[in-house]
């Protein structure tokens, strides 16, 4: 039985092209960054725009999110963090005061 593959390693169908990479997969690393002193990475999606950002806080606590640029995202985390960091707000009560 013929192949049906050219031999320049190229599959025609129609105006499309596709180059055959065989069997290994490539992966888009992940970027890891730091800011305030807690990690965050940052990966490229499966779709064109998407940009998936993760945040750990503690062990079993993170923070994730999608935007459409590289730049969002790395906004968007350190967003999370400074927001994960901010003082929290508390009602002062006063002694004769209950809540």
């Amino acid at each position: 039985m013929p192949s049906l593959v050219p031999r320049d390693g190229v599959a025609h169908s129609g105006t499309r092209r596709r180059i055959l990479l065989g069997t290994s997969l490539r992966f888009a690393p992940s970027i890891d960054m730091k800011y305030r002193h807690i990690e965050y990475s940052i990966v490229q999606g499966i779709g064109r725009n998407v940009w998936k950002w993760t945040v750990a806080f503690e062990e079993h606590r993170t923070r994730t999110g999608q935007a459409m640029t590289k730049a969002d995202a790395v906004s968007n985390a350190e967003r999370a963090i400074d927001q994960e960091l901010a003082p929290k707000k508390l009602r002062l009560v006063g002694p004769g005061e209950q809540s």
